[in-house]
């Protein structure tokens, strides 16, 4: 956050917003904020400072909780029950290369390629669409074999076209896939979760199948390996707990050797 915001406001104007909303019955009556000297332009204004700050101390909850996501053996029951193949080929590629909504969006058949020894799409800026990945870095997400299997399907389902997801070869405007989602995930009886969450489901797999946070980082295009560790870092653990376990395991476990050391007695008194 920028630390210029800090000392542009009333500290204790803050806290005062924050005492005073916190009491449920501010909510509803909005007049007892002017006994505190506020007006309803300086309590949106400290209430989004608020907003950050907490964000930035951790008050709003562990940096490292994990928001839903979808466990790797889930993933056939969501795509089973999503409603049409174009839907089900669109989540899977998700699923399997961890895009955003906005890469989604923008993908071409142009940024598929082999440069760094395996097929992959590469998720950078483009000249021809204008199209700028967030924060602006480049990366190239390998493709599994499922992920090549759904861009085939994609290309049967909108042929001759650039970009990858398209309507009548123009751009996709406002699609409901977030509602497709959630749908897919009731016809399913799964736990629900929304578009980011296959996303997040993704990078789980990736980290359970035990890439370091630094790869998982790199891949997912995070800014930096920090922000990974904020809201993966708790399955990070779970694996890192799990690897740790397979240590006891009587193939891996070191022998326990018993020390030599005679033990005290009245002898050695």
């Amino acid at each position: 956050m920028d630390t210029r915001l800090f000392h542009a406001y009333s500290i204790e104007h803050i806290i005062m917003t924050y005492q005073v909303l916190t009491d449920s019955a501010a909510f509803t009556d909005r007049i007892r904020l002017s006994p505190k000297g506020l007006s309803d332009t300086t309590v949106t204004r400290n209430l989004g400072l608020l907003a950050d700050v907490t964000h930035q101390l951790n008050i709003d909850g562990p940096r490292s909780a994990v928001r839903p996501w979808l466990g790797r053996e889930l993933w056939p029951a969501f795509l089973a029950g999503c409603g049409t193949d174009a839907s089900r080929v669109r989540f899977g590629l998700v699923l399997e290369t961890g895009l955003r909504l906005a890469e989604l969006l923008a993908a071409r058949w142009e940024w598929l390629h082999t440069t760094i020894g395996v097929p992959a799409i590469r998720i950078a800026p483009c000249s021809t669409s204008g199209f700028v990945p967030k924060w602006g870095q480049a990366r190239a997400v390998p493709l599994t074999d499922a992920a090549q299997r759904y861009l085939e399907e994609a290309k049967r389902l909108w042929p001759g076209t650039t970009l990858i997801f398209q309507d009548d070869g123009r751009p996709l405007r406002n699609p409901k896939w977030a509602r497709d989602v959630a749908r897919a995930c009731e016809r399913a009886k799964l736990p629900k979760i929304d578009l980011h969450g296959l996303r997040r489901s993704c990078g789980a797999r990736w980290l359970q199948a035990g890439f370091p946070l630094h790869e998982v980082s790199r891949l997912l295009g995070h800014q930096d390996v920090s922000t990974t560790m904020r809201w993966y870092g708790g399955i990070a653990d779970s694996t890192l707990a799990t690897r740790i376990g397979t240590l006891n395991t009587e193939a891996n476990s070191t022998p326990y050797v018993l020390s030599k050391r005679r033990s005290n007695s009245a002898d050695d008194v």
